[in-house]
């Protein structure tokens, strides 16, 4: 968090330098992105558990630069997503796979916003889900089956940079983080064809670093 207010500081000193005749402006940003998060919480018997996901994603946006700088940016992201936990001790070294997806709202300025390039700090609020599973073989010939779901309403910051190539079309690069909290689910059959289902007791948090990168249209 503190190299996040550092950066800002840093792009509103280059402000001076680079804003010229500022205009309005409506930008589609769609591209590609790379999620990195950990979850903690603890079950229903108050066993903690961890869980560590990584991915890779398609993200868009729309975001609206007004003449003032105030900004306004809706989202939605979904990918592939590998996760790995210790919720349950004999997988506690397999990648679980599945789906992930994502949206909300980004609100805040953009300091720079001219003809060839906009920078644009967000704050943003969302909603994530993610459903993997695995399948795996122990100590039998049988198999468990395991799922993992996840909901999650999240609260963060987002920094974007976009360079115009031409008067229309260009490149974005961001990064941004945010916390999440809501609710693990995870449900096991195990070799013996029992299946047992469990909840996070009390909620868990979930904290998410996902940089992003793709093309820039400007209307």
């Amino acid at each position: 968090m503190k190299k996040f207010f550092m950066l800002a500081a840093f792009s509103l000193i280059l402000a001076a330098n680079f804003v010229s005749e500022a205009s309005a402006e409506n930008m589609f940003h769609i591209g590609g992105c790379v999620p990195f998060s950990h979850a903690r919480t603890r079950d229903s018997n108050l066993y903690r558990i961890n869980i560590s996901e990584s991915g890779v994603g398609f993200s868009f946006d729309f975001t609206h630069v007004a003449d003032c700088g105030f900004t306004i940016a809706p989202w939605i992201t979904a990918g592939l997503i590998r996760a790995k936990s210790d919720w349950i001790p004999s997988l506690a070294d397999t990648y679980m796979t599945g789906f992930e997806n994502s949206m909300g709202i980004g609100l805040g300025g953009s300091p720079i916003h001219n003809e060839k390039r906009t920078l644009t700090v967000l704050g943003k609020i969302g909603f994530r889900s993610q459903d993997c599973d695995i399948e795996k073989d122990i100590r039998t010939s049988k198999e468990i089956h395991a799922t993992l779901i996840t909901f999650c309403f999240s609260i963060g910051t987002e920094i974007i940079y976009t360079q115009r190539f031409t008067e229309h079309i260009g490149m974005f690069f961001s990064t941004e983080f945010y916390l999440g909290a809501g609710e693990i689910r995870y449900e096991v059959t195990d070799a013996e064809n029992q299946t047992y289902r469990r909840k996070s007791s009390g909620g868990g948090v979930q904290s998410t670093f996902q940089p992003r990168l793709g093309l820039a249209v400007t209307l």
